[in-house]
């Protein structure tokens, strides 16, 4: 089953982002009448949600019992971003002679202007942002949308990795570098400064989670 369409997809949504937010505490149950009645609607798209959920490793399903909270844990994460960046190398490179320089010249824009606000919010975005374009450049459905569900578990983390100034500054001079070298079609030197971003930002994001008890 793919992800839930309309209302089942609203659904997914906000369960997800409850769990990953940790609004739902591991070994929470998501029980389907509460939650349909919550949203105003009937079982069936709370059931497709879950069923979602199940596939993203978030929630276990137990028969006769109902749906219960995993979680998503640091070593979770750890392996979220491993998995980042095998997949959003492969997208650069079936991608880099795609991308178009005028799009690169505005995100490059964009960057500089970041790295000049004390806006953590901001340079997540425009992150997000850059890296989306590079995962729309493999014109790869399935590809953006195994990194997209990555992307969305990641997500709370990243911007915790920007509240620090001295990160927000190095990742936006790895941004820089970064463009430059897709707009110059180095499909090498793009490939290692991706991966090594990736990498870093990792190490970035665990070292503020852990710090934070999270």
């Amino acid at each position: 089953m793919g992800t839930p369409d309309g209302t089942g997809r609203n659904i997914y949504r906000k369960l997800f982002d409850r769990i990953i937010r940790r609004e739902y505490k591991p070994g929470a149950w998501l029980r389907e009448d509460p939650i349909a009645e919550e949203f105003g609607v009937s079982r069936t798209p709370v059931r497709e949600a879950l069923s979602q959920l199940t596939q993203d490793r978030l929630v276990k399903t137990i028969p006769k019992r109902g749906s219960q909270v995993i979680g998503f844990s640091v070593d979770d994460l750890e392996e979220a971003y491993e998995i980042r960046r095998v997949l959003e190398v492969l997208a650069l490179e079936r991608g880099i002679n795609t991308l178009r320089i005028a799009e690169l010249a505005e995100i490059r824009v964009a960057v500089e202007r970041a790295r000049e606000q004390d806006d953590p919010t901001l340079h997540a975005r425009v992150d997000a942002r850059l890296h989306e374009l590079i995962i729309e450049s493999a014109h790869s459905p399935r590809l953006a949308g195994l990194l997209g569900s990555l992307y969305r578990m990641m997500q709370t983390f990243r911007e915790i990795g920007f509240t620090e100034g001295a990160i927000r500054t190095a990742a936006a001079g790895e941004h820089l570098e970064l463009i430059d070298a897709i707009a110059t079609r180095d499909v090498a030197r793009a490939r290692a400064l991706l991966s090594d971003h990736i990498a870093v930002s990792k190490s970035r994001v665990l070292s503020a989670v852990l710090r934070r008890g999270l």
